[in-house]
């Protein structure tokens, strides 16, 4: 709460980045992973979420960028572990 010279009161706004609930927590962290891994592949986050969001999946998955440097890289162990997950 605040009050102003003229008298008036009122509440500021908390502008935390916390989330109510755990499920919103899982989502903001998910999105925050897929707009970081994008950024460092050099894709655009949001021409990628427009993508999968309406199943248009006319874009490769990140995960076939990652493959691609990590295999450029000589780190076999990246290609691998991708490939256990899907």
């Amino acid at each position: 709460m605040k009050v102003l010279a003229d008298g008036s009161i009122f509440m500021l706004r908390d502008v935390s980045l916390q989330t109510r609930t755990k499920k919103r927590t899982k989502a903001n962290d998910t999105f925050m992973t897929i707009v970081q891994t994008a950024k460092k592949l050099g894709i655009s986050a949001y021409q990628y979420i427009c993508d999968r969001v309406p199943n248009k999946f006319e874009m490769p998955s990140l995960a076939q960028p990652i493959r691609k440097k990590s295999s450029l890289s000589g780190n076999p162990s990246i290609s691998t572990q991708f490939e256990e997950d899907t």
